[in-house]
């Protein structure tokens, strides 16, 4: 009866679970979705080596018994009986299959007889090759790899099929007990167990002395790694594509587990670990551990592509097992004054605003709806009088910023952060300005990436495509940045963001290190509770933020000493990787050498700066300032700024009878 059932039932195999992959925009695998490693391969990609070390070490009757062998099988059986349990195995490698295939991992007499059946039925319905098969895409080999092409990535950084004769031999070892001959934990336990297999199949004829002499002296030669490599190599990473995924096609997410599928992102595994290995290097020392035992400040870094929205590299964290959420993507902190270069983009879009506009830094009380009072300050209540938009900028002056907004209205500041990628809430009120809305660094990444694109918006986003296990495509997202302002002012925005890390810019500290096309801005919100860094090159744009995870604690420094150096790190590693021309210049742009003090064309005794105009907006009047100060209005101590000049008139207005001003640096 036994016999006719195993004859009369179908044979249905299940589906071998297959991990669906996460990989960079290289191909490189991010991560393992199902937790394990399987990649089924067919029979003539599994050398003869292996196929002869597994029969060996395994089950050398294999190629004539019925898939058991029945003289182990008695054996184990009076050692069970005797021990009233199933405590010993007489397993070949069809049973060991059945069992893979079919079965759990429990020891009792009725598993056995269960086991018993599907053997047999493997061995009545499928032919030995295809067992075999079978046999080297389900077995478990350590470190979550199960199948041989799995481990031999895992172990070697090879194919199954470029394996050689030590190297099958290691892995034929390892099938007993993957944990005790791991050759990462125990490299000597390893290289005797090989010896071992290589001499079984030396005694059974299959290779000779020399060969079995040869795998005895050959050294490991692992994958390179002084650990294997993770099953997720950037765990922030692969939670915001599983949660964008599982928010834009639910169905899918659902069956990525096991499911065979490869998840196209738009990460950079390369520029990833720069960003891990700059934050890690820069984030400030620890200075308490909260409740949750998480220790503070935090930090993140969002990096996007600034063509596209592509999202290029996340670090959440100082640790995902320690915290798992992403303040890269979830943390809304107020990002202080690197806000400015929204509002000072809308001043340029008016056409009435240039790089040369001029405004008075001082005491300013402004009077809103309903009587309400408000009286924005300069850190250190420092005011520098009249004021030129890039030395505003460069500086982080706030009442300059007020001013200009007052001037303006909010009305086109809100609608200029919308254009440029902008998504929270912007209250309508002049301290939004100064970044007294909370955004995402992956949010401020991408506002500021419309600055290197040309005034064109993109949308972050991190998966690209996903391909079934045919390779057909099941899901994919295309760019679509949207034109939404002028290239010029966003081309203009970027010329004035030199001078943020120029000699007397809030960042000056990061200066040397940025020796490339590069520029960007400090904020640092009321009370130092949060530090920003945010800025970019012609291809990449990238937010660092540092933080107190309550909100509520100063983190003891400015954005530029907090941020700035992840920020700095990460930018100088990935211009190695992937390195950028300078910034494009749009057409109907013009340049002029300006008075840095009144911002008209400059004279033969003007402090000078270089500007840049959209055409038919440049200055046509030399100033008619006589400068007869020091050689540079900007002096490299920031302490000692001054300007000591000798006019009677600015603007319409008097200064101050002679005396020279003295402005102090501004924290931004």
């Amino acid at each position: 009866m036994f016999a006719l059932a195993v004859a009369v039932t179908p044979l249905h195999l299940p589906a071998l679970g297959v991990p669906s992959r996460l990989v960079d925009r290289g191909g490189r695998t991010i991560a393992l979705l199902g937790g394990f490693d399987r990649r089924p391969v067919p029979l003539s990609d599994v050398p003869l080596a292996a196929r002869q070390a597994i029969v060996a070490t395994e089950d050398h009757t294999f190629w004539y018994n019925p898939g058991i062998d029945p003289v182990a099988i008695v054996r184990a059986a009076i050692v069970d009986l005797r021990a009233h349990a199933v405590v010993e195995g007489g397993s070949t490698l069809t049973q060991q299959l059945a069992k893979n295939l079919f079965l759990t991992g429990s020891r009792t007499f009725t598993r056995k007889a269960a086991e018993l059946f599907w053997t047999f039925s493997l061995a009545t319905h499928l032919p030995k090759a295809r067992i075999l098969e079978l046999y080297f895409n389900t077995v478990y080999f350590g470190e979550g790899a199960y199948g041989i092409e799995a481990a031999a990535e895992t172990y070697f950084g090879l194919p199954a099929r470029r394996l050689d004769l030590a190297q099958c031999a290691l892995l034929a070892g390892l099938v007993d007990a993957p944990t005790a001959y791991d050759p990462y934990l125990h490299p000597a336990l390893a290289r005797s167990r090989r010896a071992w297999v290589a001499h079984r199949m030396r005694v059974m004829g299959m290779i000779t002395a020399a060969q079995e002499a040869a795998v005895d002296a050959a050294p490991l030669r692992l994958a390179g790694h002084a650990a294997p490599p993770p099953l997720d190599q950037a765990p922030y990473v692969t939670q915001y594509a599983l949660a964008e995924l599982v928010a834009d096609a639910p169905d899918l997410a659902a069956r990525l587990a096991d499911g065979g599928y490869v998840v196209r992102t738009t990460a950079d595994l390369p520029l990833q670990y720069a960003a891990r290995a700059a934050y890690d290097a820069n984030i400030p020392a620890v200075a308490y551990t909260g409740a949750d035992g998480v220790p503070q400040p935090e930090a993140a870094l969002a990096a996007v592509d600034a063509r596209t929205g592509g999202i290029l590299a996340l670090v959440g964290g100082r640790s995902f097992a320690l915290t798992p959420f992403d303040r890269a993507t979830d943390a809304l902190r107020q990002p202080g004054s690197s806000f400015k270069p929204i509002l000072y983009s809308a001043l340029l879009l008016t056409g009435t605003y240039t790089a040369s506009s001029v405004i008075w830094d001082r005491p300013t009380v402004l009077r809103g709806a309903g009587g309400s009072v408000y009286r924005p300050e300069n850190a250190g209540r420092v005011f520098l009088g009249p004021i030129l938009m890039r030395r505003a900028l460069a500086v982080s002056d706030n009442v300059a910023a007020v001013r200009f907004a007052y001037a303006l209205g909010m009305g086109p500041v809100v609608a200029q952060a919308r254009r440029m990628g902008y998504t929270g809430p912007i209250a309508p009120n002049l301290t939004s300005v100064l970044g007294s809305n909370p955004a995402t660094p992956l949010e401020m990444a991408s506002v500021y990436a419309s600055l290197a694109n040309g005034g064109r918006r993109v949308s972050p986003y991190l998966v690209a495509e996903v391909d079934g296990p045919g390779g057909h495509v099941l899901y994919r997202r295309l760019p679509a940045p949207v034109q939404t302002y002028d290239a010029r002012a966003a081309a203009i925005v970027t010329d004035l963001l030199r001078s943020v890390t120029g000699p007397q810019g809030t960042a000056a500290n990061l200066g040397p290190q940025i020796t490339f096309p590069a520029v960007g801005k400090t904020g640092t919100s009321s009370g130092m509770h949060d530090g920003w860094f945010i800025g970019y090159s012609p291809t990449l744009s990238a937010a660092v933020w540092v933080g107190d995870d309550t909100g509520h604690l100063g983190i003891g420094g400015e954005g530029s000493t907090t941020a700035g150096p992840i920020w700095a790190s990460f930018m100088a590693a990935a211009y190695r990787l992937h390195p950028w021309g300078p910034f494009p210049r749009p057409p109907g742009l013009v340049g002029r050498t300006i008075c840095s003090i009144d911002g008209l064309l400059a004279n033969a005794t003007c402090p000078a700066e270089r500007d840049l105009y959209a055409a038919g907006t440049q200055p046509t009047r030399r100033s008619p300032i006589v400068y007869t100060g020091g050689a540079t209005l900007w002096v490299s101590d920031p302490t000692r700024w001054y300007f000591a000049y000798h006019s009677r008139v600015l603007g319409g207005r008097p200064l101050s009878g002679g005396r020279p001003l003295v402005p102090m640096f501004l924290g931004g």
